[in-house]
């Protein structure tokens, strides 16, 4: 029991420290790529025909830039997959559903005779009843 509940703290442990990197290497990717780093230029991005130049930015706007990629990377890891799996998971419920529904109605007659088999046989086995003892 120790074991596990060290090994769950030890995977949670591992697990936030590559959402940690992770978040740090999109926050250096995106750095690299607004700041003229890669090969292209640092105007790339232009919002109601400005560009977004990281020279105009004050105070927390690269916080504020930072915090809405991070969290449109964790909603993008959080719901594509839910959105893959869920109609995966609804056909396997519908179809396990229906398999049982069929086993059921094969199965009824099956389940009504050995119910009659078991009935004769307890009524077979049962212990005959004592004859009434005379007194003298």
């Amino acid at each position: 029991m120790r074991t596990n509940v060290v090994r769950r703290l030890f995977r949670l442990w591992v697990t936030s420290l590559l959402i940690l990197l992770a978040a740090g290497l999109l926050f250096a990717l995106v750095h690299a790529g607004l700041r003229g780093a890669a090969p292209f230029d640092p105007g790339f991005i232009t919002l109601s025909a400005e560009p977004l130049a990281p020279s105009r930015w004050h105070g927390g706007h690269g916080l504020a830039v930072f915090g809405a990629l991070l969290l449109g990377a964790a909603l993008l890891l959080l719901v594509v997959p839910l959105v893959l799996l869920l109609p995966l998971l609804i056909v396997v419920v519908v179809l396990l559903a229906a398999l049982a529904g069929v086993l059921s109605l094969l199965c009824s007659p099956l389940v009504l005779l050995a119910a009659v088999v078991w009935l004769i046989w307890r009524l077979v086995r049962r212990p005959a009843e004592p004859a009434p003892r005379s007194t003298p």
